[in-house]
């Protein structure tokens, strides 16, 4: 079985830039805009490339995987463009570049290899609903315009107007289409409302609607194909009335008559109500017109005319395209210009996409904070939103939503505001907060759901709102409590214990007296003055961070003042001395930049102020996370940068941070957390919107993997851990051990060796990737098998220095 997978194998290892970050999305096909795509060689390579309305390309790699081009890099742009479609104009075989402006239309017209002359043309007529055709037969098209005036090309750029040529009066609705519907070699028009022209040649027509039966309800968008395969192409529509749904088959006899045979045609249980456009495309290569129809499925032709709904494969209501992306000789579908399905021949589509990554976009309720923790016991970070809403890891960063049957039975707008093992059961529990109950417990069942433990809270309903909520044993009696700021009103504590009794329960106690006139926010319990238990960092916007000692017997007599003014805090070893330090932002004023201040522990909870550069200029930081992203002993800053979404500022090792590039966004300041998600030892980011892995060592699998076509393996190894010699290996296996194996400073083992197969090392440059291309054979033994891929980067000679990747993966797909 290997030996197929690997039989065109390792050498092709290529150089790129690298990314400190990646967003996990479609890599076939960047979501980019909703418009439907048109499907041309604009390139000129043989393949077809897509065209967005607005001038933007997904210029095609041949095998399906398409480069994004934003408008004006690649399209060139023309002043006052409305739109842009593909078309050969001018009859030479090249895709030439139509534009359409408020007033007019313009032309740029094609040139061998791709691109397009700079000089446009203008063509002539009105510029809305124009029918691009080939009216006189001479390979080039000529333009009938929404006024039902006919102009002829001369391919040239020349146009002479010919509407003698076209009968009177004009016809009630605008063109439908063109075709040979009496298969003499030249064009016939269609119109809405019933119309249709006769081409007679030399740019003449003449009215043939008497042939047409009568329907009140042809008024949509009409089909011409051939749906009996007899030769002759058939009338084909699907519409909707106010009062119903109708598709309507129109049988060509031949001298433009046309007989209705629409009872029958399709099935009964279709349910045209849902159905939002249709459209056709030999799905199966079997020679006859199928439809593809949004939210419902393929309508399959049996040959002779009739047609069954296939809902095998059910295809998302939106707006489709047809092209053959991967240039297998099928008709692949495009909906929304956001998705595309790979046809398999057959007409059994494969969505190609990320894995779940983006588990929190488009939830019901959405999200803001996001909490990371095991919850299934499987070894790596699985995610919770504020807003009850659970993904698990597959332990290489894909995440996927817990089904509702598993999740709490609570108020759908409940709360995730801590995640804790307080049952001492190693697993951590999960608090909510939300409806008449507030405050409630649910226990780790193990499998990443939950039971509710309704008697170990007592009702408990924080105020003034959602509460913040920090965990550790505080008592020092072996199991995890809790600290919260609010509960004051009724315990009247500037903050609220709640002491874990073990069994018995939680029991609510004031925490430290009002006395300071200030409700902080709690930020971490932590040991800052080195005396073995746990102390309380807290935060308020106008004094600043304080500092709360634990006697020992989870009392705070004690208060220290950081006595710099600030909004966020985090506990960090900044100076490498062993205790904990902590770094605080001052919310600045408007248009100011935010002062980040260290305050540096002496050891014994006293903390002396050092001010660390601006993060950077004009940008505020709302939310921030420390890190060492990029491996070089120091720690990074991260953060929400209002509308630019998350960024990451790289530490210089004396404090300096600068704008590194690299994690994409999508431009929403929420608040995110910062673990290692994919397992392979670096940090990475997860928010309520997106996952962006950190590719200091990443190895990712963009390609779909399918029979007859390459499938990519993708090794990104940063500098940062090493000052040597760098290369790389891949372990190529078929399947996963079933839990990493730690080996030590190298990382996880992942790969299971016995179906391993290594390949390299090899060198790497300093900042690039390496690239495995494989080719899997048309072998249909191979369907349904796994590659699984795990990179060693070597950065120097000391094995020290050696690290594993996490893993990337691919099914193999028809």
């Amino acid at each position: 079985m290997f030996a197929r997978l690997v039989a065109v194998a390792a050498g092709s290892a290529v150089t790129l830039m690298a990314q400190q970050f990646v967003e996990l999305r479609d890599r076939h096909l960047q979501r980019y805009t909703t418009d439907r795509l048109e499907a041309a060689d604009v390139d000129g390579d043989g393949d077809l490339d897509l065209l967005a309305r607005d001038g933007a390309l997904h210029e095609n790699d041949g095998h399906g995987v398409f480069l994004l081009h934003l408008p004006g890099t690649f399209i060139p742009l023309v002043a006052g463009a409305l739109g842009y479609r593909v078309r050969d104009i001018d009859g030479d075989g090249l895709p030439d570049l139509l534009a359409t402006t408020a007033t007019a239309r313009v032309v740029r017209h094609g040139v061998p290899g791709g691109g397009f002359e700079p000089t446009p043309w203008s063509i002539p007529g009105t510029n809305d609903a124009a029918l691009d055709f080939d009216a006189d037969g001479d390979g080039d098209l000529d333009v009938l315009d929404s006024r039902f005036r006919l102009f002829r090309n001369d391919g040239r750029g020349t146009w002479t107007d010919v509407s003698a040529g076209i009968p009177s009066p004009a016809p009630a609705g605008y063109p439908n289409g063109a075709a040979d519907l009496d298969r003499d070699g030249d064009l016939d028009l269609l119109f809405g409302g019933l119309t249709l022209w006769e081409n007679l040649g030399a740019c003449a027509f003449r009215d043939r609607s008497a042939g047409l039966p009568l329907s009140p309800y042809l008024t949509g968008p009409i089909t011409v194909a051939d749906a009996d395969r007899d030769g002759l192409p058939d009338l084909i529509c699907f519409a909707l009335v106010p009062s119903r749904a109708m598709a309507i088959h129109w049988r060509n006899a031949g001298s433009f008559q046309f007989v209705d045979v629409s009872d029958g045609t399709f099935p009964e249980e279709f349910d045209l109500d849902r159905l939002w456009t249709a459209v056709p495309s030999d799905a199966d290569r079997d020679g006859a017109v199928d439809f593809w129809c949004p939210g419902l499925g393929l309508m399959r032709n049996s040959g002779v005319g009739t047609f069954a709904l296939d809902a095998s494969t059910p295809i998302p209501p939106g707006r489709l395209a047809i092209a053959d992306v991967d240039v297998d000789g099928d008709q692949d579908l495009l909906v929304d210009g956001l998705r595309l399905f790979f046809n398999d021949g057959r007409g059994r589509l494969s969505e190609e996409r990320a894995p779940a990554s983006s588990a929190f976009a488009n939830t019901q309720f959405g999200s803001w904070y996001v909490r990371t923790a095991d919850l299934d016991g499987d070894g790596d970070e699985d995610v919770a939103g504020t807003w009850q809403f659970i993904a698990l890891n597959d332990g290489h960063g894909s995440l996927t939503p817990l089904p509702p049957s598993r999740m709490p039975p609570v108020p759908a707008n409940a709360m995730v505001v801590g995640l804790a093992d307080v049952t001492s059961d190693q697993r951590p529990d999960l608090f909510l907060f939300g409806g008449t109950r507030g405050l409630t417990l649910w226990s780790n069942d193990g499998r990443g759901g939950f039971r509710d433990d309704a008697g170990l809270i007592p009702r408990f309903v924080p105020q003034p709102n959602v509460p913040t909520l920090v965990f550790g044993d505080v008592d020092r009696d072996g199991d995890t409590d809790a600290v919260t700021a609010y509960g004051y009103l009724t315990t009247g504590g500037l903050f609220t214990l709640l002491r874990n009794d073990g069994a018995a329960g939680f029991t609510l106690l004031p925490l430290i007296p009002p006395a300071i006139g200030f409700v902080h926010s709690p930020v971490a319990l932590v040991d800052l003055d080195s005396d073995g238990d746990l102390d309380l960092l807290a935060v308020h916007m106008s004094v600043g961070p304080a500092v709360f000692l634990n006697d020992g017997t989870g009392a705070f007599p004690t208060a220290v003042n950081g006595d710099v003014p600030g909004d966020r805090a985090s506990c960090v070893d900044w100076d490498h001395d062993g205790d904990l330090d902590v770094v605080c932002r001052s919310r600045p004023l408007s248009g100011q930049v935010p002062e980040f201040q260290v305050l540096v522990n002496d050891g014994r909870g006293g903390l002396r102020a050092r001010t660390l550069a601006a993060a950077s200029p004009g940008i505020t930081l709302d939310e921030f996370w420390l890190a060492d992203v990029d491996d070089d002993g120091d720690l990074d800053l991260g953060g929400a940068r209002g509308p630019d979404g998350p960024g990451w500022f790289a530490n210089d090792g004396a404090g300096n941070f600068t704008l590194a590039p690299g994690l994409r966004s999508d431009g929403i300041a929420v608040r995110g957390r910062v673990a290692d998600l994919d397992g392979d030892g670096d940090p990475d980011f997860v928010d309520a919107t997106r996952i962006a892995l950190n590719r200091h060592r990443q190895i990712e699998a963009p390609w779909v993997a399918r029979l007859g076509h390459p499938v990519r393996f993708e090794l990104n190894a940063a500098p940062g851990y090493g000052s040597g010699p760098r290369a790389a290996a891949i372990l190529l296996g078929t399947a996963m051990l079933p839990r990493p194996v730690p080996l030590g400073t190298l990382g996880n083992l992942r790969v299971d060796l016995a179906s391993a197969h290594a390949i390299g090392p090899s060198p790497l440059p300093a900042g690039g990737s390496t690239l495995l291309d494989l080719m899997i054979p048309r072998d249909p033994a191979l369907v349904g098998a796994t590659l699984v891929a795990q990179g060693l980067v070597l950065d120097g000679l000391l094995p020290s220095n050696w690290r594993l990747t996490g893993v990337a993966s691919r099914t193999i797909r028809r």
